[in-house]
């Protein structure tokens, strides 16, 4: 693996590409590049074939070890990889330790252990059962293990031992790289911790600056989750340029986590080359869409103010009532002041635009807040809804459960709608016809078979 620079501005931000892939020949990917977050090996919302249309070009996917440790044993004795594994052999693997989208617990890690959590729990993994995982799934590049337990609040204490696990993993991973034969094909990436302190990630970058490896993960900022968007990049800044000034300029540098928009630039201009794709996820999550206004094209584009304002009002029904979703999970947004609050945090909505101020509700609505916005909406409100994103179900008096789901792409828009019985003449039931064009054929089978229409 290759990365090749192509231009660099004046304000450290450059445009490179990464190519000479073992396993993609003629695969080439443009930097800055987006990593496309997955869970369990499988992209959010997105099926493999709808992936396919929307775009027929490789992707770089990034593959937490937390949401696919559990698969290790199946992957070994399958001896391909978990590329073929998960069915995407034409995209590049990438392997981290934790996951982006989700809130590492802190204070877990060990001296020779790094705790993983899964959705089995909490597995202790060490260097060499990490180097087993990663020699059964194969992938195109991987990051070492590391201690990243750190944030804006660690203790100098918390930070030098951080530093001084991630260094020990580091060579006992690049040890266990050098003599594996499956792995020859692999490009291992340094971790470069030091939380906040100055001094520490001048050491660590200092120290692995000139190993063999083809890039470098700036880790240790934060402890994952939705609270890396509220970050200030101002905070950030310091430990990005000491760090990025002790690295050589022919590796490409990673930052992982959920930042908004603004940041990400910022972090270009700082020299960051790769981020992933957690912070949309989460937006998704948490029933938004994300809207961008630039204006300029000679240069960084800089965001046009679009915020959204939501009065208390429109979270009610007709009736009066709490609208369904305004919901109490963790993912739950309330609203004030025309400001989203996430949990401890803050967000202002210049980014986004909630789904829900589009949902025309009657006073029989009833819902959840479940990785999209899902409304059950009676038989009498027959409208579509096609800018809603997530799931609508229209729940009928002959108990006929017709759902109406659609997923909000780049390039296209597709409405599935199914419903689990036909009526008696073995026609699709009223409530779904509709003069819109179809996309596909209507498929209809027995009584009590689900059937698929799509428009």
């Amino acid at each position: 693996m290759k990365f090749v620079i192509q231009s660099v501005s004046s304000h450290s931000s450059r445009l490179g590409c990464i190519l000479d892939i073992e396993r993609l020949p003629g695969a080439v990917f443009e930097t800055p590049l987006l990593l496309l977050y997955t869970k369990g090996g499988c992209i959010p919302h997105l099926t493999h074939e709808v992936l396919q249309m929307v775009t027929k070009e490789p992707l770089c996917l990034q593959v937490p070890l937390s949401s696919t440790v559990h698969n290790q044993t199946a992957v070994a004795a399958y001896k391909k990889g978990i590329a073929e594994f998960i069915g995407l052999k034409e995209h590049l693997i990438y392997s981290t330790v934790q996951d982006p989208a989700m809130a590492t617990p802190q204070g877990y890690n060990e001296k020779d252990f790094v705790s993983v959590w899964s959705r089995s729990g909490k597995q202790q993994i060490n260097a060499d059962k990490y180097m087993d995982v990663i020699e059964s799934f194969q992938p195109d590049m991987y990051q070492a293990l590391c201690d990243g337990d750190t944030n804006l609040n660690s203790s100098k204490k918390r930070v030098s031992k951080a530093l001084d696990r991630s260094s020990k993993m580091f060579w006992r991973c690049l040890e266990r790289h050098e003599k594996s034969e499956v792995l020859k094909k692999t490009a291992l990436l340094a971790v470069l911790e030091g939380g906040y302190n100055l001094t520490s990630r001048e050491a660590s970058a200092k120290m692995l600056s000139s190993c063999d490896v083809a890039g470098f993960v700036i880790d240790g900022l934060h402890n994952n989750g939705p609270d890396v968007e509220l970050l200030p990049f101002e905070k950030i800044k310091p430990a990005i340029q000491e760090t990025v000034n002790h690295l050589p300029a022919d590796k490409f540098r990673i930052a992982h986590g959920c930042w908004n928009p603004e940041t990400v630039l910022d972090l270009v201009k700082e020299g960051i080359d790769i981020f992933d794709s957690s912070y949309p996820f989460l937006v998704s999550e948490r029933g938004s869409a994300l809207v961008f206004n630039f204006k300029g094209s000679s240069s960084i584009p800089h965001p046009v103010e679009t915020s959204v304002k939501i009065e208390p009002d429109e979270l009610r029904t007709d009736d009066g009532s709490n609208n369904p979703f305004n919901g109490t999970t963790a993912t739950s947004i309330d609203v004030q002041d025309g400001k989203s609050k996430l949990r401890s945090g803050v967000i202002d909505l210049k980014y986004e635009i909630s789904m829900r101020e589009k949902v025309v509700a009657t006073n029989t609505v009833a819902a959840n807040t479940v990785a999209a916005n899902t409304a059950r909406i009676g038989e009498q409100d027959t409208r579509r809804v096609p800018w809603l994103k997530g799931m609508v179900s229209h729940k009928l008096n002959n108990d006929n459960q017709i759902a109406l789901q659609t997923r909000v792409l780049p390039d296209c828009l597709l409405w599935q709608v199914s419903h689990n019985q036909r009526n008696q003449s073995g026609a699709v039931h009223p409530d779904i016809q509709s003069d819109e064009p179809k996309l596909g054929p209507v498929k209809c089978g027995d009584t009590g078979q689900e059937n698929s229409r799509r428009f």
